[in-house]
């Protein structure tokens, strides 16, 4: 039986198909990326990259947890300015011991004096740490491109045990 345009309720309409938006029913906020808080260059009151920032909040959320009791940002061995200083980024107070964290800049390639000579660095801020009481056994080396985003950054804390 062939059909006519009586039983389909008239001829279809030229009109160009246009997919459903994204906000048309169900919950739109399902695949919304959330942004993270702009970045303000100042972690406790000093200049920080926004790798060292990142980190930084990530330890925040930590201290509010109790996962981590406190911690310095630019920690220095001598008074900042003396002849031999060493700087280390973070040191992380937990309640099970200290953490010693470095954060190196990826952009720039370093040599093999230049690794040594951060080796020797990272001695020396061991050893200071010992002075005061302070085990760390080592220096962890986190590199700034790995911190590109606040999920990163709170990724790395719980892989340090810092963060949940």
């Amino acid at each position: 039986m062939p059909y006519t345009v009586k039983q389909y309720g008239g001829k279809p309409r030229n009109k160009n198909f246009s997919p459903p938006t994204a906000t048309r029913g169900g919950f739109n906020q399902a695949f919304a990326k959330k942004m993270d808080d702009p970045l303000t260059g100042l972690v406790q009151g000093q200049k920080a990259a926004k790798g060292e920032e990142r980190l930084a909040r990530s330890l925040n959320k930590s201290v509010k947890q109790g996962l981590v009791l406190q911690y310095f940002f630019r920690w220095t061995t001598l008074r900042r300015g003396t002849v031999g200083y060493k700087e280390l980024d973070f040191l992380v107070m937990t309640p099970s011991g200290a953490i010693a964290i470095s954060v190196k800049g990826g952009f720039v390639h370093q040599s093999a004096s230049s690794k040594e000579q951060d080796r020797l660095n990272e001695l020396i801020i061991l050893s200071s740490l010992r002075q005061q009481g302070l085990a760390a056994d080592r220096v962890i080396t986190i590199e700034a491109e790995d911190l590109y985003n606040q999920a990163e950054a709170d990724k790395i804390a719980r892989r340090l045990g810092v963060y949940r």
